[in-house]
């Protein structure tokens, strides 16, 4: 596979072509291409000791040289988020000229505010096709937690929700227009929204869309969606470890600020 990737950059060379690479997700980096190892988040950059593990037999010193040619021959190298390129810029040189980052739109569709009233019980929204790597294992534990502390809460998953176990607190809508997102999280009266990823996103569609109906939005302090929640201003709150433990802490926390009343919109 490191020489098939090698002769990209070569055929853009003899060619004299315009070669450009599009970060949607860390296959340059790991051939995972999402950090997730063992249903937990990877530890690279900050700890690549188990990079051979995933890369296997040793492969890593080559597989990261030969992406490195591909980007060294790239005229451009676009990234999604600033998130994305930062971890990129830790495994790879670029030169700065080369370096786009430009965002995703979602122009194509409006989202309004949504309503959300200071009373009721937490109505905590999932939204997506949640699988391992977006969190499933994460919000059926917090399901669990929700039934000690706050029993009269409830998650609603817009979307589904890959898991055998599905506690009574959680209720799975299944496909929805997304178009219709605010009129849906009006109907089911929700109250703030958790985005349950486990792996850096490079650009997340949901985070932005929660963001558009200003509905509060909680997430793990990881990749684009960790990005979009820290500029969430009051109505985001990153969880201080990636556990269900801490997400509800930060759930919480919305929750106590729509009930004091600045969580109206």
């Amino acid at each position: 596979v490191s020489g098939a990737i090698r002769d990209i950059a070569a055929v853009a060379q003899t060619h004299n072509a315009t070669l450009e690479v599009l970060f949607h997700d860390f296959y340059a980096v790991c051939p995972r291409i999402n950090f997730v190892r063992d249903d937990r988040p990877c530890p690279a950059p900050q700890d690549c000791s188990h990079c051979d593990v995933c890369l296997k037999h040793g492969g890593t010193v080559q597989w990261r040289s030969a992406w490195q040619s591909v980007l060294s021959q790239a005229h451009t190298v676009t990234f999604f988020s600033e998130s994305s390129r930062r971890i990129i810029e830790q495994f790879f040189v670029l030169r700065k000229e080369q370096v786009m980052v430009q965002p995703h739109s979602l122009s194509s569709y409006a989202l309004r505010p949504v309503r959300i009233s200071t009373a009721g019980p937490m109505r905590i929204a999932v939204v997506g096709v949640i699988g391992r790597h977006k969190g499933s294992k994460i919000i059926v534990k917090l399901a669990k937690l929700l039934e000690q502390r706050r029993p009269d809460a409830s998650i609603i998953v817009f979307g589904t929700l890959q898991t055998g176990d599905t506690p009574k607190n959680i209720r799975i809508l299944g496909k929805y227009a997304r178009e219709e997102l605010s009129l849906l999280f009006e109907r089911e009266q929700i109250s703030a929204a958790a985005f349950t990823s486990i792996c850096p996103e490079t650009f997340s569609y949901v985070a932005h869309e929660i963001a558009a109906m200003v509905v509060p939005l909680a997430s793990f302090n990881l990749g684009a969606q960790g990005e979009r929640v820290a500029g969430f201003g009051e109505k985001g709150r990153l969880a201080r470890a990636v556990t269900a433990e801490a997400l509800l802490e930060a759930l919480i926390e919305l929750d106590d600020l729509r009930k004091r009343g600045n969580g109206d919109s």
